[in-house]
């Protein structure tokens, strides 16, 4: 197998990938201008299989290959390899990806907002000839997430605000989010499109764990808006849309959806509000705001209040897929005023902040090891926020 993938960055640094019939697979890296900034890099020696590559934001490059490796023994053994390349065509001598599998189909590639990547392939078990699908994300050479598939790879991923839609074939989807969790199994699934003006009706066979939702204006546009607003109330099914959100226009009614527990991943991948609006059977009400014009640093913000419409909670989650949530003591049984949660790409709180009802504070920064907290630095400050204590422990609180 051999090929050529040529790429351009986001600020004009030129990349050609080159793979030869016997797998020897280089890369030469060019300036805007079109001379090379070096000469020509190995990623193998030869035996690479089929390879993919994508341009990420830093701006850089991700590229991963089906390596061939035969040891002393003889023995064949097929692995994914893959190689963040830097602005200036530099890469490590090491691949940052390198992961053992049995028979695989040619990879696929796709760059992600916030210097991430997304990695799809499918391994086949050599002794059972059953094959397994991955979908896993990753930043700079990292793996971050591993989502197993039970139905093969996609045939179309689609990246929105919040959601990532793996079309599974006709009729079938699975929803992650942008950390790789699954917010909607796999299993047959159903647009539903609606038109806003129309007289309102009812949807009979909306499935909340599957099914997808598309609003189209008067001229059969897919409806959008920096301020409109999607309000699906479970108390009485009812769906309503608000172009202006608080402005003078009215809300109009869309109709009845006789489910429960809507939420993002029932938006149809090219359709999103500015805002989307549950409200639970008690009241209570999440609120998911959306980058729909990709303008901010931000992809998703998400609040939740309580029935009397105080915030409990108000979270971000970045281009790069960490997220920041402030949660709130509302009804004052706590302790505490607030505190706030920074979460790495894993899920892991790598920061907390807790400011407590008498003004003192604390903060405290969290390393994992194999997913567990392995230490924490903790920094405790007084009502004026003056540092008064400084220390390191142990996951079980010992000083060390």
């Amino acid at each position: 197998m051999s090929g050529v993938i040529d790429l351009v960055s986001t600020n004009g640094l030129h990349v050609q990938f080159i793979e030869d019939p016997s797998g020897v697979l280089i890369y030469q890296t060019f300036q805007p201008d079109g001379e090379p900034f070096n000469f020509h890099q190995t990623l193998s020696q030869g035996g690479a299989l089929s390879f993919a590559a994508a341009p990420l934001d830093n701006p850089g490059f991700e590229v991963v290959w089906i390596q061939q490796v035969t040891d002393a023994a003889g023995a064949v053994t097929t692995r994914l390899m893959g190689q963040h390349i830097v602005e200036d065509g530099a890469s490590n001598p090491a691949p940052e990806i390198n992961l053992p599998l049995g028979d695989l189909v040619a990879p696929q590639l796709m760059a992600l907002a916030g210097d991430r990547f997304l990695l799809a392939y499918d391994t086949v078990d050599q002794t059972t000839g059953l094959a397994t699908a991955h979908i896993r994300l990753g930043q700079s050479g990292l793996l971050y997430s591993d989502t197993t598939l039970q139905n093969g790879l996609p045939s179309q991923i689609v990246v929105s605000s919040g959601t990532i839609d793996l079309e599974l074939g006709p009729g079938q989807r699975e929803v992650l989010d942008h950390a790789g969790n699954v917010l909607s199994l796999a299993g047959a699934s159903t647009i539903y499109d609606l038109t806003i003006g129309a007289a309102p009706g009812t949807i009979l066979n909306f499935n909340a764990d599957h099914d997808q939702l598309r609003l189209h204006d008067a001229g059969g546009a897919v409806a959008g808006g920096a301020h409109a607003t999607l309000t699906f109330d479970e108390r009485t099914f009812t769906l309503t849309w608000d172009q202006d959100s608080d402005g003078p226009a009215p809300a109009q009614a869309l109709g009845r959806v006789l489910t429960g527990q809507f939420g993002i991943q029932n938006l149809a991948a090219d359709f999103r509000p500015a805002v989307l609006d549950v409200i639970a059977g008690d009241g209570s009400s999440t609120i998911t705001w959306f980058d729909t014009d990709g303008s901010h640093n931000w992809d998703t913000l998400q609040a939740t209040e309580d029935p009397a419409g105080h915030v409990l909670t108000y979270g971000s989650t970045s281009d790069g897929g960490t997220r920041e949530v402030f949660t709130f003591d509302v009804d004052n049984t706590q302790a505490y005023q607030r505190y706030v949660d920074d979460f790495d790409l894993q899920g892991h709180v790598a920061n907390r902040a807790v400011l407590y009802d008498d003004g003192t504070s604390w903060n405290a920064r969290y390393v994992y090891s194999a997913g567990q907290v392995a230490f924490y630095e903790l920094t405790n400050f007084d009502a004026q926020g003056n540092q008064v204590a400084h220390g390191y422990f142990d996951a079980n609180g010992n000083a060390i």
